[in-house]
């Protein structure tokens, strides 16, 4: 029997296991593309005017879920905020297309994809106080930049890196706040103390 819940350590912790089919995630890179593309057309604050139709997108992707997917569903979200908040905030040399945009998500998600499949991958609550500690935030962190390339951005690795991170932490708030019944057994789970040697 598959458990939803693990304790790490003395605390409790969900696995993360990017059960999307290959169809959703790209589904998810092109909501990434649209947003980011009707953001950049808009200018500067572009992007607080398609962070609703973003949202309604990826609610629209989920279902009645278990606590796990919940929270591989938390990670997904705040990945999708973070990715379209980076690329809209970045100086480029020229606007990158819609189609590059979808492109660089999906390499960014697969990775996502690829990570979950190689290694148990286990959100605990010290990783929603310390976001940037989530290894899969991490992996996202050090290869946006090298995504970007091909757009060529104006702005340093480092810049690109710092925009990111404070998507991220945007993101995990925005994401909460939007969404807060559909969260909520994610954060009662993560907030639980660990009582004996296994899941409850």
């Amino acid at each position: 029997m598959q458990r939803d819940n693990y304790i790490l350590g003395g605390n409790m912790s969900i696995p993360i296991r990017e059960g999307t089919t290959k169809r959703e995630w790209l589904e998810l890179a092109s909501a990434i593309a649209e947003v980011v593309f009707k953001s950049l057309s808009l200018g500067k604050d572009g992007f607080s005017s398609v962070v609703s139709p973003l949202f309604r997108i990826l609610e629209a992707l989920r279902g009645e879920d278990s606590t796990e997917r919940r929270a591989t569903r938390l990670i997904s979200e705040v990945l999708a905020y973070s990715i379209a908040k980076t690329v809209q905030s970045v100086q480029f040399t020229r606007a990158p297309l819609q189609a590059e945009v979808q492109s660089i998500a999906e390499h960014l998600l697969a990775r996502v994809q690829t990570l979950c499949e190689q290694n148990e991958m286990l959100l605990t609550s010290s990783d929603l106080e310390h976001p940037m500690s989530f290894t899969l935030f991490k992996d996202a962190s050090s290869n946006i930049f090298h995504e970007l390339k091909s757009c060529e951005p104006r702005s340093s690795e480092s810049e690109v890196v710092a925009i990111f991170h404070r998507a991220i932490s945007e993101a995990m708030g925005r994401v909460q706040a939007r969404s807060p019944n559909y969260f909520a057994s994610v954060f009662e789970v993560l907030a639980s103390p660990a009582v004996g040697t296994g899941a409850f």
